[in-house]
């Protein structure tokens, strides 16, 4: 009884805050057109303030697509678009790739590339390894292949070798290959997260010392103020990711 009771309590709470906030919060109408590059849809941040929107703002139509960058940064400069996010990728703190000149990119938060592999590899025991160590070895990766076209090209820079990976769609496939030091996989450990996310149980994570940073960052056209709704969901973003 005691436990129903608080409960009840709290559901009461939750209910008053809640019309307190949207007493106080503007309903917005509309639509809001956000257009990411791959990946860009299962970003946990991005994700989890759009369901928080479709809750809170249920008359402001969010539509988000995901295109390959170069489309990405092709539908912000000609006005299809007014918003968009992208991961990009840096290496002694200069971009891979240029930023259309009538675009401004801002940094929203920050990720390192790590391995994840089987123990029976030698680079494992370190604290540490670097590109030109693991190149060597198959790479298995869960993610289409636009995503690591700018890691590609910069692996291939730094170790002058072809840099051959397979994607794998089945993701339990993926999972074994790893566990069983068929392939390594290359991914990104993002800073915002409190615990570092080990996408497979029981597999160790080591950081490249390469010097490589992942982006993720708000891409619009340089001269072009945002609409009010896309103006009010950057301020959301922000305030989540602080």
């Amino acid at each position: 009884e005691k436990f129903l009771s608080e409960i009840d309590s709290r559901k009461h709470t939750c209910h008053a805050t809640l019309s307190a906030k949207q007493n106080n919060t503007l309903l917005r109408k509309g639509t809001l057109n956000i257009v990411t590059n791959i990946l860009g849809n299962n970003n946990p941040i991005l994700a989890q303030l759009i369901c928080v929107q479709y809750r809170e703002q249920p008359h402001l139509k969010i539509n988000l697509s995901e295109v390959p960058k170069e489309d990405l940064f092709a539908k912000l400069s000609n006005g299809e678009n007014e918003l968009g996010f992208v991961y990009r990728t840096k290496r002694n703190h200069e971009f891979v790739g240029e930023l259309p000149p009538d675009l401004v990119f801002e940094p929203l938060f920050y990720g390192r590339l790590v391995v994840m592999a089987n123990e029976s590899y030698d680079f494992i025991k370190h604290d540490s390894t670097s590109l030109k160590k693991i190149v060597k070895y198959p790479v298995c990766s869960y993610h289409k292949q636009n995503y690591f076209n700018d890691l590609g090209h910069l692996i291939t820079d730094i170790c002058k070798l072809d840099f051959n990976e397979t994607i794998e769609n089945n993701y339990d496939v993926f999972c074994e290959k790893i566990k069983n030091g068929i392939a390594i996989a290359i991914v990104v450990q993002f800073e915002i997260f409190e615990h570092p996310i080990n996408y497979i149980e029981n597999i160790p994570i080591v950081p490249l010392r390469d010097n490589i940073q992942i982006i993720f960052g708000m891409v619009k056209k340089k001269e072009q103020p945002l609409s009010e709704n896309a103006d009010f969901f950057m301020t959301e973003l922000r305030n989540l990711i602080a």
